[in-house]
């Protein structure tokens, strides 16, 4: 009996997550439409490669990131009309935020 409680034991203690389990990439798809094509949006973030860029109508891309507990995106432009729409996806594709807005449209993800 007691060497199958020691087996049971084992088994716990190795199947439980360590930190190995943090240390993983994270991936992320972040999609930006904005409704008007002449005005420049600037899209970036905490963590955003390059610091962010500038772009017109509608950009998609992956980001990668590794160790980190927060994420934020954001979207901004001058015009307080264009309306910006950031929708944020999971590495299976799976939507995980979306956020709509004028001038300034920010996302923010915590992993922990």
């Amino acid at each position: 009996m007691k060497k199958l409680i020691y087996l049971f034991l084992a088994l716990f203690v190795f199947s439980c997550s360590n930190d190995d389990d943090y240390k993983k990439e994270m991936e992320f798809t972040i999609e930006c439409l904005v409704n008007n094509d002449t005005i420049p949006v600037n899209i970036g973030g905490i963590g955003f490669p390059g610091g962010g860029k500038y772009i017109k109508k509608y950009h998609k891309e992956t980001v990668r990131f590794e160790n980190r507990d927060n994420f934020s995106f954001r979207a901004t432009c001058e015009d307080p009309t264009t309306l910006i729409t950031l929708k944020l996806y999971d590495r299976r594709n799976k939507l995980i935020r979306e956020k709509s807005g004028n001038n300034v449209v920010r996302i923010e993800v915590g992993t922990r």
